[in-house]
């Protein structure tokens, strides 16, 4: 259901050229809304995700089970394929800025930040004001490279909302990517991370695994083997003296270990390095 009453209405349509459709964030829509007090949106299955930027007046959205109040400088991100209503909040006008997008695991980028905080809500700034208003000239002029340069700005976007859900958690998650960096080669329990911040097991591998994409052990293993790669193209170091500064008991454990990140064996690493 849709009625796009409006006092400005402002819409820009963007087909995809086959480049940008297999490989940028692609706009769809985009435009700037001055919205009547009738105006009213409800759809689902609509495959893009929305970004609206409300700069005056007040909105709801009606979204996953959750009811957001669209205040000025804040922006709501939504998944259009879920269902979703928003309209003005009251008599008043409500006023906003939108870009549908998709391309490049739009949906799986999506997912992964409304994971973050589970809320489609984010506080505004200068920077993502300036990078939504940039997409929308860029589908209005349609310039030189001008799909590259609005890929460009949705990754600014994705960038911007993802550090803010880290914020929170950021600086702790630092301190123990610090720790783990100068002391992988010692035996480090997840338990023990967990207590440097005074979390509880559970809740320090979830938090950890969202801001660094994997978990404490996978991080672990990741550091020693990245040690061990300089370590193979450094010097004549054996394969058991490896294993050993890297923290592993046996040679055995540290061939698994690398094979399983890199498919190959430390020696046939080695080799294909010096034959390149």
């Amino acid at each position: 259901m849709l009625n796009e009453s409006c006092e400005v209405y402002e819409k820009y349509a963007n087909t995809p050229s086959q480049i940008a459709s297999e490989i940028y964030f692609y706009a769809e829509w985009a435009g700037y809304f001055v919205c009547n007090p009738d105006f009213f949106i409800e759809r689902k299955n609509n495959g893009s995700i929305l970004i609206l930027y409300t700069v005056g007046g007040c909105g709801t959205l009606e979204y996953r089970e959750k009811i957001y109040e669209l205040t000025p400088n804040t922006i709501a991100l939504i998944n259009c394929i879920d269902p979703h209503t928003y309209y003005p909040s009251g008599d008043e006008k409500w006023s906003f800025y939108y870009v549908h997008f998709s391309g490049s695991e739009s949906f799986k980028m999506y997912e992964y930040i409304y994971s973050l905080d589970e809320s489609a809500k984010f506080e505004g700034n200068n920077i993502l004001f300036k990078y939504v208003t940039d997409i929308i000239s860029h589908c209005k002029t349609r310039t030189v490279a001008f799909e590259t340069k609005i890929s460009k700005r949705i990754c600014g976007i994705v960038y911007e909302m993802i550090l803010t859900r880290h914020q929170k958690e950021k600086s702790g998650i630092d301190t123990i990517c610090e720790y783990i960096n100068e002391n992988y080669a010692e035996e480090i329990s997840a338990e023990k991370l967990a207590d440097m911040l005074n979390y509880s097991r559970c809740h320090f591998s979830v938090k950890f695994k969202q801001i660094m994409g994997m978990t404490p052990h996978e991080y672990i293993k990741k550091r020693r083997i990245d040690r061990a790669k300089e370590l193979l193209i450094e010097d004549n170091t054996s394969i058991e003296k490896i294993a050993e500064l890297i923290g592993y008991n046996d040679t055995c454990s540290f061939i698994r270990a690398f094979k399983s990140m890199e498919n190959i064996t430390p020696l046939q690493f080695k080799k294909r390095y010096f034959c390149r």
